[in-house]
């Protein structure tokens, strides 16, 4: 099979790609989609379309178009992927009561438990843009995965808090089994943010997306094993004593974010 490999499980027993070629009897059209090569699996089921949709999706099997560039991330054990699509895969809402809608410039965030086939929406995430030449490129979405694929946490322009009124990018976090999505890149306590539109960076991980590789360059991990920890950068001020206006690092935990860099 012809396809655009993006990620496998930590010990090869899952590889993933993308690939318009219809590889199981779920995908009915000719556009691109994600794929798992399960190699546990017997024989004559070893490949499974995983933008095949999931509960609520009015054309199950086709229109999900996802590309390679779209595949965020893999968590280490091969149990979740995460991928962007402009379709609507399902109609049930997140944690938040927010819904996957027709891509309007925004495509729709979707996480995948490789275990029970599950299809679950995480918010509708637009990427950040930078200027190269004159024009607005727009760059790769940054995320990472616990390697137990429950957590997820990604940088967005994308205000999916009504709290969250920079016009910058933020930190959320998506916990898989509940639903839940969080803001995370908020003020300390005690403090109201300004509001400079500075933007919020993860430390960038480029082999996160790999599963196999999910433990290349650990130190620039940016959520705890057990995503209790996140770590992010701003030059944003969210703490009374955060002075000077270079880029800092601060630190989510238990819903408090605290300033780690002085």
């Amino acid at each position: 099979a012809e396809g655009d490999y993006v990620g496998a499980s930590a010990d090869g027993s899952k590889a993933f790609f993308t690939t318009t070629q219809q590889l199981a009897s779920t995908d009915t059209d000719n556009t691109s989609d994600l794929y798992e090569y399960n190699f546990d699996s017997p024989a004559g089921h070893h490949f499974i379309q995983l933008s095949a949709g999931g509960l609520g999706d009015l054309s199950p099997g086709s229109g999900a178009e996802v590309n390679s560039g779209e595949v965020v991330g893999i968590s280490s054990d091969g149990s979740h992927v995460y991928f962007s699509s402009g379709a609507v895969l399902t109609t049930l809402p997140n944690g938040n009561g927010q819904h996957a809608s027709p891509s309007s410039g925004e495509d729709n965030l979707y996480g995948y438990d490789t275990e029970t086939d599950q299809t679950q929406f995480v918010a509708q995430a637009g990427v950040a843009t930078r200027a190269s030449g004159g024009a607005s490129v727009s760059e790769r979405l940054e995320t990472q995965v616990t390697p137990d694929g429950r957590y997820l946490i990604f940088a967005t322009p994308t205000h999916l808090s009504p709290e969250d009124t920079n016009s910058a990018t933020a930190v959320y976090r998506y916990d898989f089994q509940t639903g839940d999505l969080t803001w995370v890149s908020h003020a300390a306590p005690g403090f109201t943010a300004l509001n400079e539109g500075d933007n919020v960076t993860l430390p960038a991980r480029e082999a996160e997306k790999d599963g196999a590789m999910a433990y290349f360059g650990d130190a620039r991990r940016a959520i705890s094993e057990n995503g209790e920890y996140a770590i992010f950068t701003t030059s944003e001020k969210l703490q009374a004593d955060d002075v000077g206006g270079a880029p800092q690092v601060y630190l989510w935990h238990d819903g408090t974010v605290s300033l780690i860099s002085d």
